[in-house]
């Protein structure tokens, strides 16, 4: 799986922010891996409406093999906050593709429901 990271050009995004993003990401979606053939992570520090509004945001972006691309957004007070919430809004996101895919083979071919709709038994 190759992950891919884009940041803004915010002064917090320095190489070894990026490569613990990079880890906590690879870590995350390793239970996907063979599933999924491109993550890309975007991360911004928008424009804060207010002391309460979050300051940052974090985008992913997958491409599971055979899929239309999946993408979710979270914001946080910090990078941190911001790519475990997106992280948890993916893995529901790619949970709920999967048990689609499963009732979609299940109805086209007969496939028991222990296939979790990718050709691997769970």
């Amino acid at each position: 799986m190759q992950i891919l990271i884009d940041a803004d050009s915010s002064e917090n995004a320095g190489e070894p922010l990026l490569d613990r993003v990079r880890d906590t990401v690879g870590a995350a979606l390793h239970h996907y891996g063979f599933h999924i053939s491109r993550a890309v992570v975007h991360l911004s520090h928008p424009q804060a409406g207010g002391d309460d509004a979050p300051q940052q945001r974090c985008r992913i972006e997958v491409r599971l093999r055979g899929c239309q691309p999946l993408s979710v957004e979270h914001a946080a007070r910090s990078i941190e906050m911001a790519v475990d919430g997106a992280l948890y809004r993916l893995t529901r996101v790619i949970d709920g593709a999967r048990e689609g895919a499963l009732g979609q083979s299940a109805e086209g071919s007969g496939q028991r429901s222990g296939s979790d709709g990718f050709g691997a038994a769970t």
